[in-house]
């Protein structure tokens, strides 16, 4: 498939522990007592380390490693306004928010459309019900 970033380095199969410990390391910020806008500098910086450095050693396509991601946020996302119902958020974070949106969506409409080609893509299994076939009568 186009712009898939396959088989170009060698996969370091432990790198997904660099966005684990980064993100541990965000969610420690807050006990260095540090000013929240360095908080959030520090914070941007490690998320956008981390997700470069386990690109880098550990080269996938986006939308194969991003869908599970994307699910977790839409889930955390819908809960949270089940919640409470009113987030109260400025309108920076709201922009944020609405950015990372976009990119759930553009992630899980390509895995779910991936998932659509490969099923209609697959050979039908003799006496499987669950199949439509155009086969002419």
């Amino acid at each position: 498939m186009e712009g898939r970033a396959l088989d170009r380095l060698a996969r370091q199969g432990w790198a997904w522990l660099v966005p684990l410990v980064c993100g541990g390391l965000v969610g420690t910020l807050d006990t260095l007592g540090l000013a929240m806008g360095i908080q959030q500098a520090v914070a941007y910086v490690l998320g956008l380390g981390a997700g470069v450095a386990w690109q880098l050693l550990y080269r996938r396509d986006l939308v194969d490693r991003g869908w599970f991601i994307a699910v977790v946020f839409s889930i955390g996302a819908a809960m949270n306004l089940v919640n409470d119902g009113d987030i109260g958020i400025d309108a920076s974070t709201a922009t944020l928010v609405y950015l990372a949106c976009v990119v759930v969506g553009l992630v899980l409409c390509e895995r779910f459309l991936r998932w659509r080609d490969a099923r209609a893509a697959a050979p039908a299994v003799p006496g499987d019900a669950t199949r439509r076939t155009s086969a002419p009568r």
